[in-house]
């Protein structure tokens, strides 16, 4: 009978639907049947060799002076490295960190925990939850959620044999994400968005002193942050209740869910002074730098879930998303949605006061836009779940007008309805700047200077993301009036105080820059400008900390075109980092592929182009190969899954595939770039009816059919067509990568 001992640790803010930019929500647990002392002296020995000189330095002048016998003075020695550790995490997390030569402590830390060789004595197992949640609840079912799935893996995993004592050590949870803080906090938040918008070094330094002064003489009463006005209580006394009950509740959980292991301590510890959750908490990191774990399998609390019944309790938020995630579900369910949704709106409408009322609408509304932006946002994973997004969008349209939330909110959902229309063409360029015109109609008839400014934003954000999309969605890639509106943009931020030195450092994130320039690039991209488009798109991926991924691609595309087969390697990379949140080489990428793992299209799409490109100049990324026979029976039905199909082709054909299966994935290609209606997805089946011609598997007639039918159906597709001579059929083409490139940028 062994005992074993489980440390369990979360990191991120576990937000709805989106994740935040500090990445990913996940709780982590480590296994070992190393005891607390041993784990302790393992973190002790870390910290006494890392960098001995640099902690002889902290240790000896410092420490030693104040602890004399050696228990005292190890014991200070392992609380540093535990407080350096977190130091220098927090820095980076918040941005903090200095981009010059000095060594980062944390990289330090985790290179000797990575190397060390008793580490895999320590970290026998270490488990991490599974992240994008689609039901969440709250912040904190999010985390009730993921901290279920760790248990439950772990507890499943065989490693405990009948009659072993299991201990479980929980992190202690900090009061602001169990729905608690100090209404001092609150000022302090709005000083510090206020501190991240300022341009003044003399209001920066005002606002950092009050910021200080509130810390120092803050109110030390916590009150329930979802309320304006709470239940107030000592804050000791608040942590010591929830993690009193949240011990209690695991053990009820793991007793009646696996009576044959003997379970021990449950407690929640502080993972700043205890060792099981310290050890937790760096196993967390070691795993951001690329140690092996196991990923806990995806439960879902969604079973049993009762939409009436957060309804009747007045959890509106809770009713909303379950609505979400049940559309997905099997079609008897969804039946029943449309009138939880009535039900939903009347209940939140029932509320007496009209204020909480529309707080309600804009809670419940915000709720159910995010989850379409994240069904979007997802879509290379999740791509046969895209349509039926659309299918939700047109059942929230029935309600939006009769049960209206604050402009803001309206215009945001129709600004994310304006992007889906974008990406699955089931609207056209007329309708999408009928929704701006509506936003600009909420702006000009608002008079509340604060919501007036969101509104400019949220419109001038549809005009050059949606209407820009919209355009080249019909070969228009005229930048000029994009380049008209960086000029105005320009002028406005340099009436702000240091405005040309700021933004020469690549760290300045302004989301409104990097759009522009992301939106000029891509106009430059198409029409042919491939210089030019990578200066802007390096502005785009310097200046945004939001879905860097999106640049990075790009990117990669546009160095392929310039014959840049290195670059293109280097920001595949970076795609991928963005992407997964890890980093991996482009052979590891391969054999993700080749293992069948579920991974995003459009990684797979841009792998697929280096790889092809890198096989046509003799100089493979991959050396070995990949057997694509069965890949025509994939689920490739959504975007980009054509294209994928078309590049599985062209991969084929240079590593001597088979004729037979080239000309397959060809054909399914165009299957699936014409089963739907949207024009832009249409016109990209001409690039393989090209290559299927010049491998003598299709005539040009059919080719030359598709070509001119496209032209009548879209003016400007006409006139790009007549610039570009290369798609017309009378040109000759006789090799399989020029057929693959006929379109231009991303198209191909």
């Amino acid at each position: 009978m062994a005992t074993w001992n489980i440390g369990i640790d979360e990191k991120g803010r576990f937000g709805c639907f989106t994740e935040s930019k500090e990445g990913p929500s996940v709780v982590c647990a480590f296994i070992t049947q190393k005891n607390g002392a041993d784990c302790e002296m393992f973190l002790k020995g870390c910290a006494a060799l890392i960098n001995r000189q640099k902690f002889d330095k902290v240790t000896n002048t410092v420490v030693r002076e104040h602890y004399k016998n050696e228990s005292d003075y190890d014991r200070a020695v392992f609380e540093k490295i535990v407080e350096n550790f977190y130091h220098a995490r927090a820095m980076r997390e918040s941005g903090r960190e200095k981009n010059d030569k000095k060594e980062d402590p944390l990289k330090e830390t985790m290179d000797f925990l990575i190397d060390l060789e008793a580490r895999k004595d320590f970290f026998e197992k270490i488990f991490v939850s599974p992240q994008n949640k689609d039901f969440v609840g709250s912040r904190q079912n999010y985390y009730l959620n993921s901290l279920y799935e760790v248990l439950s893996s772990v507890f499943e995993s065989g490693i405990f044999k009948p009659k072993d004592s299991v201990n479980v050590y929980i992190a202690q949870r900090a009061l602001e994400v169990i729905g608690y803080e100090f209404p001092a906090d609150i000022v302090v938040r709005q000083l510090r968005n206020a501190l991240e918008n300022c341009a003044s070094s003399e209001v920066s330094n005002d606002i950092e002193n009050a910021i200080k002064i509130i810390h120092k003489y803050g109110d030390k009463q916590a009150h329930r942050s979802f309320e304006s006005v709470g239940e107030e209580k000592d804050y000791k006394d608040l942590l010591k209740d929830y993690h009193d009950n949240l011990a209690k509740s695991i053990r009820n959980f793991l007793t009646s869910s696996y009576p044959n292991v003997s379970v021990g301590n449950v407690v929640c510890q502080s993972a700043k002074k205890y060792v099981f959750p310290a050890m937790a908490d760096i196993a967390g990191t070691l795993v951001d730098y690329g140690v092996e774990c196991e990923k806990a399998k995806k439960r879902s609390l969604v079973k049993g879930l009762n939409i009436k019944a957060f309804i009747e309790d007045g959890d509106f938020d809770a009713a909303a998303q379950l609505i979400g995630q049940l559309f997905y579900a099997p079609k008897k369910v969804k039946e029943t949605l449309k009138g939880n949704l009535v039900e939903l709106f009347i209940s939140v409408t029932s509320e007496k006061d009209e204020s909480i009322t529309r707080k309600n609408y804009d809670s419940v509304w915000k709720i159910l836009t995010d989850h379409c932006i994240g069904k979007m946002h997802n879509r290379g994973v999740e791509g046969e779940l895209f349509l039926e997004t659309g299918k939700l969008i047109n059942l929230l349209d029935e309600f939006i007008d009769a049960y209206k939330p604050s402009p803001v909110v309206y215009a945001r959902y129709l600004k994310m309805k304006g992007e889906f229309g974008q990406h699955s063409g089931s609207i056209d360029l007329d309708a999408a700047k009928g929704l701006a015109e509506k936003i600009k109609g909420f702006r000009e008839n608002c008079r509340d200077k604060e919501v007036y400014a969101e509104l400019y934003d949220l419109e001038e954000e549809f005009w050059i993301e949606s209407c820009s999309q919209f355009r080249f969605n019909l070969y228009d890639f005229d930048d000029a009036d994009y380049k008209q509106i960086l000029k105005e943009y320009k002028l406005k931020m340099k009436r702000l105080p240091f405005w040309s030195e700021i933004y020469k450092k690549d760290d300045i994130k302004d989301r409104r820059y990097s759009v522009i320039c992301g939106t000029i690039g891509q106009a430059l991209a198409f029409s042919g400008d491939h210089k030019k488009a990578i200066e802007y798109l390096l502005e785009d991926y310097r200046h945004t900390n939001y879905m860097k991924n999106l640049p990075a691609s790009f990117l990669v595309v546009e160095y392929l075109r310039k014959g840049e087969l290195e670059n293109a390697v280097e920001w595949f990379k970076n795609q991928v980092k963005e992407v997964l949140g890890k980093e991996k080489t482009i052979e590891q990428f391969f054999l993700d592929v080749e293992d069948g793992k579920k991974v995003d299209n459009w990684l797979v799409l841009n792998f697929l182009r280096i790889w092809a490109y890198s096989m046509k100049i003799g100089k493979p990324v991959v050396q070995r190969t990949l057997s694509f026979e069965k890949w025509t029976e994939c689920n490739f039905d959504e975007y980009p899954g054509g294209l994928v199909l078309k590049w599985a082709a062209i991969c084929n054909h240079y590593a001597k595939g088979s004729k037979e299966t080239t000309v397959a994935l060809l054909n399914k290609s165009i299957e699936v770039l014409t089963k739907e209606s949207a024009f832009a997805v249409n016109s990209l089946a001409l690039s393989p009816m090209r290559v299927l011609n010049v491998l003598d598997a299709m005539p040009i007639e059919n080719y030359a059919k598709a070509f001119d039918d496209l032209c009548k159906r879209c003016e400007s597709f006409a006139k790009y067509a007549k610039a570009n001579p290369v798609l017309d059929p009378k040109t000759e083409c006789k090799d399989v990568w020029d057929a693959a490139m006929i379109l231009p940028f991303n198209y191909a």
